[in-house]
C-alpha cells in the first residue's frame, strides 16, 4: 500500500522553529546547569549552588582584570554575620584588624565567619575550644590571605589546638605548633595568645604555622592555592635560591635565627616579620618587602601608615 501526504495549504514554519528551540533547550538545559554550578561552586568552601554565587564568580573576574585585586565585590556569608560581641573580640585582640578601615573590616568579618565554618577547629588534652578562640585563630589565618580570592585553606580540614606545648611522639620532641601535609594545623594556645598580645616582635605561632599551610598547600593541593600566591611563590623560591641570597638574607640578625634552618622556615620567619614589623623589613631587606607584598597581594606598611 503506497501513501502520499499532498500539502493542500503552506504551513506556517513559526511553530516549527519554537518546537526546535525549545528541544535544543530542553537538550543543553541539563550542560548549562553543570557548568553554572561548576562555576558557582568554585569558590573553596560553597557547598551548594547559589546564583549568588555565580554572580560574584563573574563578577570578580571582571573586578580583577580591571583592578589587579581580589577583594570580592559582595558579602556572601555561608551562615551569619559576627555579632557586636564577636566583633569586639576581633578589634580588642588583632592589631592587624584594628588597622583596618571600615569598609574592609566588612569583609574581614565575612571571611572570618566563612573560614570558622570550612574547618574543624578541636581541642585536645580535654582543652575546651572557646567562640573567642575559633575568632582569633581564623582571624589570623584570614589576615596571611586577605589580598587573594581564594581565602580558604581547602587541603586542610582540622585545627588541634593543645592548652600548651606538646609531646610529638614521632620527632620525640616538645612542639609550640605544626602544620603536615596530611590537612592538619596544630596549635597550642598559651604560645598562640602570646603571639597576638605582642604585636611587633617578629614572633607570631598562628602567622607562623598558616605561612606553612599556605605553601604545603600550594604543594600539595595547587587547586585550591591563589593564582597570586602560586605566581609569586615560585618568583620568590628562584630570587633566594640565586646568587646566594638566602644564606645572606636569612643571616640578617632582623629575622630571627630559626630561619636558617631551611627556605620552609625562613618564609615563616618572614612572614611573621611582614606582618608585625614592615617598616624595618622594608628597610632591612626592600627588595624581599615587595616581593612579600606582591605575594600577599597586600601592604602592611601602608596599612600601618593610614
Amino acid at each position: 500500500m503506497r501513501f502520499c501526504l499532498l500539502h493542500t495549504q503552506t504551513m506556517d514554519n513559526s511553530p516549527q522553529l519554537i518546537y526546535k528551540l525549545v528541544g535544543l533547550l530542553f537538550f543543553l538545559g541539563p550542560f548549562i546547569m553543570v557548568f553554572v554550578y561548576l562555576i558557582a561552586i568554585s569558590r573553596p568552601g560553597a557547598t551548594k549552588f547559589r546564583f549568588r554565587n555565580f554572580l560574584e564568580a563573574v563578577f570578580e573576574h571582571f573586578f580583577y582584570k580591571a583592578t589587579g585585586n581580589y577583594m570580592s565585590p559582595f558579602v556572601n556569608n555561608h551562615s551569619r554575620s559576627l555579632t557586636q560581641q564577636e566583633i569586639n573580640v576581633l578589634e580588642e585582640n588583632l592589631d592587624y584588624y584594628r588597622r583596618l578601615p571600615d569598609s574592609k573590616k566588612l569583609y574581614f568579618n565575612n571571611r572570618v565567619v566563612n573560614f570558622i565554618d570550612s574547618i574543624e577547629i578541636k581541642g585536645r588534652k580535654d582543652f575546651e575550644v572557646t567562640r573567642e578562640m575559633e575568632l582569633l585563630i581564623a582571624g589570623t589565618a584570614v589576615q596571611l590571605t586577605f589580598g587573594w580570592r581564594k581565602y580558604y585553606l581547602s587541603m586542610f580540614k582540622r585545627i588541634f589546638v593543645f592548652p600548651t606545648s606538646y609531646y610529638n611522639r614521632f620527632t620525640k620532641n616538645y612542639h609550640k605548633g605544626e602544620t603536615n601535609p596530611q590537612g592538619v594545623v596544630v596549635l597550642s594556645w598559651d604560645w598562640f595568645k602570646k603571639g597576638i598580645e605582642i604585636p611587633d616582635d617578629n614572633l607570631n605561632l598562628g602567622i607562623h604555622e598558616f605561612a606553612h599551610a599556605v605553601v604545603l598547600q600550594r604543594t600539595h593541593s595547587p587547586e585550591y592555592a591563589d593564582p597570586i600566591f602560586i605566581q609569586w611563590i615560585d618568583t620568590l623560591s628562584s630570587y633566594l635560591d640565586s646568587r646566594g641570597r638566602f644564606k645572606r638574607i636569612s643571616s640578617n640578625p632582623y629575622f630571627r635565627k630559626y630561619g636558617q634552618t631551611n627556605e620552609m622556615e625562613f618564609f615563616a620567619v618572614a612572614t611573621e616579620a611582614f606582618f608585625e614589623t614592615p617598616e624595618e623589613f622594608c628597610l632591612e631587606e626592600p627588595e624581599l618587602y615587595g616581593l612579600m607584598c606582591r605575594l600577599y597581594n597586600q601592604n602592611p606598611l601602608k596599612q600601618l601608615h593610614q
